[in-house]
């Protein structure tokens, strides 16, 4: 399963490796070395580039994506216009070993998220229900005493808070840990620090606090704690929005916390001076067939589309 979308969502850690001026300086000087990149303009650690055609009537564009998981580690993701040219791939391949040879020269090796996370299709399903192995139950392991497997930590505590949760539960899984389990803590607001799906902290036996390289057992209890949409109770009866009229429901929704409350006309009155005009009929979530109305026992993450239907004239 490709899992660009959330990838390129992850913040950029310019914080170690290569810096957010070296890469700039990096990607302006491998494009001059390409005559027919025309402009180029840098957003985080994506690089969009224009190009001049073969016979310079005209100009098509492409990108360059290096954040990997929220590090610069040489890995990119190109997406081109022009299906056809070898240059996006070409800048690319320059540019990456430019980024590689100013982490060599710093001594610094930074691990490859990107293959870790492809390693598995299904981390969804593995952070709603985690990661459970009984490696007792091989059938090689019925007449022999299974001697559990020691793992030295890849990353210590501290390296791994801030991190993506997909790249870390990757990362835990593909080490040999065969007890994961996820723990939300509901915070990610429109105005909040933290972002989705940020790793907060990883226990594991316990422990909050270890260097890389120290050992565990394979059966330890991992526990990941990460961030997640905050979600929000309406802590009085739907009723008492329905006696209002759209502004005054719309303001009351956004004060508790809701970011996406939208009005939808009913057009159903026939006279412009009629009471009814600008009042609410019905408070929903979701669309079409899908549409429910919104329940107070229910708690909806921050950013769920609640969709005001109120009377206006025809």
């Amino acid at each position: 399963m490709a899992y660009g979308e959330i990838r390129r969502m992850t913040p950029c850690n310019f914080q170690e490796g290569i810096t957010e001026q070296e890469f700039t300086i990096l990607a302006e000087a491998v494009a001059k070395t390409i005559k027919r990149i025309k402009k180029i303009s840098i957003k985080g650690a994506i690089v969009t580039c224009t190009v001049e055609s073969v016979h310079r009537i005209s100009l098509w564009d492409f990108t360059v994506d290096f954040n990997n998981w929220g590090h610069i580690t040489g890995t990119f993701w190109p997406v081109s216009e022009n299906s056809d040219s070898s240059i996006p791939m070409l800048y690319g391949n320059k540019l990456s070993a430019s980024i590689n040879a100013v982490l060599e020269d710093k001594g610094i090796d930074l691990p490859d998220l990107s293959d870790y996370v492809d390693q598995y299709s299904d981390l969804p399903s593995m952070i709603t229900s985690g990661l459970h192995i009984n490696s007792t139950r091989n059938s090689f392991l019925r007449f022999k005493k299974h001697v559990p497997k020691q793992i030295s930590m890849e990353r210590s505590s501290l390296s791994m808070v801030g991190e993506h949760l997909y790249s870390i539960l990757a990362l835990l899984a593909t080490a040999g840990f065969k007890n994961i389990t996820c723990f939300p803590l509901e915070r990610v607001g429109g105005n909040s620090r933290e972002y989705l799906y940020e790793v907060a902290y990883v226990q594991i036996s316990g422990k909050v606090e270890y260097d890389k390289g120290e050992v565990f057992d394979e059966n330890a209890e991992v526990e990941i704690v990460y961030y997640d949409k905050r979600k929000i109770k309406i802590p009085y009866r739907i009723r008492t929005l329905l006696l209002q009229d759209f502004v005054s429901a719309k303001k009351e929704l956004e004060a508790l916390g809701f970011s996406n409350v939208v009005g939808r006309k009913l057009c159903d009155l026939r006279r412009k001076n009629s009471l009814q005009v600008g009042m609410v009929e019905s408070i929903v979530v979701g669309k079409g067939k899908n549409e429910t109305l919104v329940q107070t026992s229910t708690p909806y993450p921050y950013d769920t589309e609640i969709i005001i239907w109120y009377h206006t004239c025809r």
